[in-house]
């Protein structure tokens, strides 16, 4: 009798992982999307059918769904198998977790298959229940920063405020500078609508602000935002608050700046002061600017209206 067991580490609660896994019908939404197709629950709950995405069907009898140790043991009945027996156990913390699953089984020969496929079925456990522990935790540092002051505050002098960054992955980039760097999810704007006396237009820019300390960010932009992506890549721009941005943004041009030509859909906005409203759940209203240093480094500067 062949005896496979293969284990991963998830970098999410084991609550919450355990959550997934003891649904028994949602293992083709919440664990291995892709792999499997579909998933039914027979009866009582005592049987589920597993589709998977080459079309192959197993029947499967659901022996113990047991919440104490956080471990689910089932049994496939019927072909391809003469035996079959399996679990899957999460053990671990309210950070990470460890799942481990075991099978034995005969025919022997079906033994690479199924190793195959418990190797692919926890690498993408592990891809799914991350992203939705990271969904989860950006959602709640959101609801609990909702009643703090706005991201963007009035300053009494120029103060650097964040640095912004283009990225590929966002949610690989958000995982990386909160769990990994620290950083605080803050607030999600969807979009920047920009204000003028011929009418608003939309930016097309979303982006994502990680709090740093001491009222400094880190500014996340999807890649696909393209339209902000010059001159840098991926680091795009640094920015300051100041007390008044059309003040500061003539002396600066004066001091060696440039100006520059903003890229924004169907619009032409030479960096000049401009009023724009940074649009999401919370809307932050200010004066923004953009200019080149005399090496080339594009500088935003605001001046907070709210």
């Amino acid at each position: 009798m062949a005896s496979i067991q293969k284990e991963i580490i998830v970098e999410a609660p084991a609550s919450s992982v355990w959550d997934a896994v003891r649904d028994i019908g949602a293992i083709h939404t919440r664990l291995c999307p892709g792999m499997v197709k579909d998933t039914k629950i027979e009866g009582d709950g005592t049987f589920r059918v597993v589709t998977f995405e080459d079309g192959t069907v197993l029947r499967e009898q659901i022996i113990d769904v047991d919440d104490a140790t956080k471990r689910l043991v089932w049994s496939v009945v019927g072909e391809p198998f003469e035996h079959h027996n399996a679990s899957v156990a999460v053990a671990g913390d309210s950070h990470r977790c460890r799942v481990v699953w075991a099978a034995d089984l005969l025919p022997n020969e079906l033994a690479k298959t199924v190793e195959d496929i418990m190797e692919r079925g926890l690498s993408l456990t592990k891809q799914t229940q991350e992203a939705a522990a990271k969904e989860k935790d950006v959602s709640d540092a959101t609801r609990e920063n909702e009643s703090l002051p706005h991201v963007f505050c009035p300053a009494t002098a120029p103060t650097l405020h964040h640095v912004s960054l283009f990225v590929s992955d966002v949610d690989a980039a958000i995982r990386f500078y909160t769990k990994g760097l620290g950083l605080l999810p803050r607030k999600d704007f969807r979009d920047i609508l920009g204000k003028r006396m011929s009418g608003d237009f939309h930016f097309g820019v979303a982006s994502i602000f990680l709090e740093a300390g001491d009222g400094r960010y880190i500014e996340l932009h999807p890649i696909t935002d393209a339209t902000m992506s010059q001159p840098g890549f991926p680091l795009n721009h640094l920015a300051l608050a100041v007390p008044d941005v059309d003040v500061v943004y003539a002396r600066a041009l004066s001091a060696g700046g440039n100006a520059f030509d903003i890229p924004v859909p169907k619009q032409q906005w030479d960096g000049t002061p401009l009023d724009v409203v940074m649009t999401g759940k919370n809307p932050e209203p200010m004066r923004m600017a953009f200019l080149q240093g005399p090496s080339g480094e594009l500088v935003e500067l605001y001046q907070a209206q709210g």
